[in-house]
């Protein structure tokens, strides 16, 4: 990924992928549209996971009969649906918006927010990122 420029949607979700807590690589949220991720509180879960099952989610949306892409947009609607407790707590969902309130953090502030937020990770618009191969 080329740093000077901002990275392609695409570029964001295998950063993500190969990562296990979407606040190791939080820097990387600035690059967020509104339109591109949320954030969701899924304890139990991991990136990488979570990131897996939404390709096999958008194969089955584009490519499965007519039951997978309505099991496909159920389990997306179940996924993207873990966003009220972030909106309830933080009032926002967005990376960017996290982002924004992290870099005015010291990295020991950051060390302690880390307990609250390991159980927050990055649900892609699939749509989006898929929507370039």
């Amino acid at each position: 990924m080329n740093k000077a420029d901002r990275p392609t949607l695409k570029e964001l979700f295998e950063e993500f992928r190969l990562t296990q807590s979407p606040f190791e690589r939080w820097k990387l949220f600035k690059f967020f549209e509104p339109r591109d991720a949320m954030l969701v509180y899924m304890p139990g879960q991991s990136q990488s996971g979570l990131c897996m099952a939404q390709e096999l989610i958008f194969t089955k949306m584009i490519k499965g009969n007519e039951e997978e892409r309505s099991q496909a947009i159920t389990l997306m609607k179940w996924m993207t649906d873990h966003r009220t407790h972030l909106m309830n707590v933080f009032k926002t969902c967005k990376p960017f918006d996290f982002w924004h309130d992290f870099s005015f953090l010291t990295s020991g502030e950051i060390k302690e927010a880390a307990m609250i937020t390991q159980d927050l990770f990055i649900v892609f618009n699939i749509k989006n990122v898929f929507s370039t191969h």
